[in-house]
């Protein structure tokens, strides 16, 4: 059974919200939402009792049991120590932006519990570049086949 928590103001807050017209709004619409609609807002709701760890098929949403050799992209195979250029989407964030066209070596491919597969990044320029072969956050990014491009075709323009 799944819990559901819309709202942690207390009572004093939201009549303190209620001094604006905008601001007056907002407690009255979250208030009214159903439960298919939070759901969409929050996008994965998790059990706050979950059943023993014995009967989780995929505790994590990366399974590290899960060893992917290759993945083929724009018809060219490509695994772990190949060079790439990220190029994020138009909707990036931040960090996206700062790592747009900058090389990175793929330190592993990793598959999620959708079965999609991402690539753990490693910039190659980056001083602490070792803490990214180690696995550590910060250094190791994760993108999707879709967000790269293979050095190979960026050499040849």
């Amino acid at each position: 059974m799944l819990t559901l928590r819309v709202l942690t103001m207390t009572d004093a807050e939201k009549r303190e919200m209620q001094v604006g017209d905008f601001s007056r709004r907002i407690p009255k619409r979250t208030h009214a939402l159903d439960r298919e609609t939070i759901l969409k807002l929050h996008c994965v709701m998790r059990d706050l009792n979950p059943p023993p760890a014995e009967t989780i098929s995929n505790e994590s949403c990366f399974n590290p049991l899960i060893s992917v050799a290759s993945v083929v992209i724009n018809g060219t195979e490509v695994k772990a120590g190949d060079r790439v250029v990220i190029r994020p989407k138009r909707r990036a964030d931040a960090l996206d932006l700062m790592l747009a066209g900058r090389i990175a070596i793929i330190e592993a491919l990793e598959q999620d519990a959708e079965d999609k597969i991402h690539l753990a990044l490693v910039v190659e320029d980056d001083p602490g570049r070792d803490l990214g072969f180690a696995r550590q956050s910060r250094h190791r990014f994760l993108y999707g086949t879709d967000k790269v491009e293979l050095l190979k075709e960026v050499a040849n323009q």
